[in-house]
């Protein structure tokens, strides 16, 4: 499943971002971060957890955005057309890392993965299939 998102975010290369700030880990993992309370530390922690864990590699420069309001929300930047929402596998994988998100780097508290473009703009608002009992 990892293979799957790596594969999604290998493609990635964020152009904008608006307010908030950014860090860089491994030459070439970039982690944008804005939105109420939203740290340097959130997003170090955010881009170590994905690197640690095989979601990103240092092949080719990738981006990711942590924002926040009362929900914690990663936004993967990936191209559109990579992302078919009846791939069942992709869409599994993604529902994975939002759980090990909310647990592993968020103590537990409500986490929302979205895809979105080069620019930010969310083109699939996690309407990933929600066949568990986790609340929404």
């Amino acid at each position: 499943m990892r293979v799957i998102v790596s594969l999604l975010l290998l493609v990635s290369v964020l152009c904008a971002c608006n307010g908030g700030g950014k860090i860089t880990l491994q030459e070439k993992l970039d982690v944008y971060y804005r939105g109420k309370g939203v740290t340097e530390d959130d997003a170090r922690r955010l881009g170590n957890f994905l690197y640690a864990n095989g979601y990103f590699d240092t092949s080719a420069r990738q981006s990711v955005q942590l924002d926040k309001d009362s929900t914690w929300i990663v936004r993967l930047v990936v191209k559109k057309e990579l992302a078919d929402p009846e791939n069942e596998d992709m869409l599994k994988a993604l529902r994975e890392l939002e759980s090990e998100l909310q647990e592993g780097v968020f103590k537990g508290e409500k986490t929302r993965v979205a895809l979105a473009d080069d620019e930010l703009n969310e083109f699939r608002i996690d309407t990933l299939k929600r066949n568990d009992s986790r609340p929404e």
